[in-house]
């Protein structure tokens, strides 16, 4: 019998164990890597590319004709000269009308290559657009198939869709409603407008336009009482008369909103404004009463 301790009782492992780390650690069994190159970082885009330009907009037809690019590449004036020039000045001259004569072929090449694209690419789109809808169309338009009507689960003939499509017989009378609806808010909304102009120009003669009319309404706000008192009179709550007091010209002027008008007062500021064809303004109206004690 070996002893315990023996060579012949270990176990033989094809890699050698790392003993500084334990069983359940990843590196206790050491694996080849692979040293992979280092990648490359991402290129960083600088700027932003400018939105490409429409050569042949529809607004100008006439781009891209022979007259237009007549007209965009003139052909040099002749220059009538007396005095005689030096060969090196005639050769430059020479060299510069040869150069232009090329930008101008150029150009009118150009020009003409882009219409030419142009074109074919629209001639193409269009076509493939024509193929769709047939196709669409040939597809709406064909009858079922004789294996999809003998695999349709077993329905009435009366509720199968035999046309593509649900049916909807009141769609013309709905649009009409829909129009009418949409032309009586277009009719509400213009009245209203008209309306709140015209009590603009009303209230216009009460506006503060300059500095002395300024320095007059904060007088008047603040000649009679100091701004203590003001916030004193605020900051104290109502007593249960006021409050049924207010309740009751509530009550009354519920029609103006909430002004406290009484029926009088209430049927002279709408016979006002049936004169004048507006509203008239509540604030002058309490004003005046206000004035006089009222």
């Amino acid at each position: 019998m070996l002893p315990p301790h023996s060579p012949a009782l270990r176990r033989a492992f094809g890699t050698s164990a790392r003993r500084l780390v334990g069983p359940e650690h990843p590196n206790f069994i050491e694996i080849p890597r692979v040293k992979l190159p280092k990648a490359a970082p991402p290129q960083r885009k600088k700027g932003i590319l400018p939105k490409p330009r429409t050569l042949f907009p529809d607004s100008r037809p006439e781009k891209g004709t022979i007259e237009y690019t007549k007209k965009a590449t003139p052909l040099p004036k002749p220059q009538i000269s007396d005095h005689p020039q030096a060969p090196e000045a005639k050769a430059f001259q020479e060299w510069q009308a040869a150069m232009a004569s090329k930008r101008r072929a150029n150009l009118r090449e150009g020009m003409r290559l882009l219409k030419k694209r142009k074109v074919s690419i629209e001639l193409a789109r269009a076509k493939i657009l024509r193929e769709r809808s047939k196709l669409r169309e040939e597809k709406l338009a064909a009858a079922e198939r004789e294996d999809v009507r003998l695999t349709l689960p077993s329905i009435l003939s009366t509720i199968r869709l035999q046309e593509k499509g649900l049916k909807d017989p009141d769609r013309a009378q709905r649009l009409q409603e829909m129009a009418a609806r949409r032309e009586a808010q277009v009719q509400k909304k213009k009245q209203e407008r008209q309306q709140l102009i015209h009590e603009l120009y009303l209230n216009a003669g009460d506006f503060i336009l300059t500095e002395r009319d300024l320095d007059r309404a904060i007088d008047e706000q603040f000649r009679e009482k100091d701004q203590t008192q003001v916030y004193l009179e605020r900051t104290k709550p109502p007593t249960v008369r006021e409050m049924l007091v207010q309740k009751e010209r509530n009550a009354q002027g519920e029609g103006l909103g909430g002004m406290g008008l009484g029926a009088e007062e209430s049927a002279i500021l709408e016979v006002g404004g049936a004169l004048t064809g507006g509203r008239m303004s509540l604030v002058n109206h309490l004003a005046g009463r206000n004035m006089y004690g009222v």
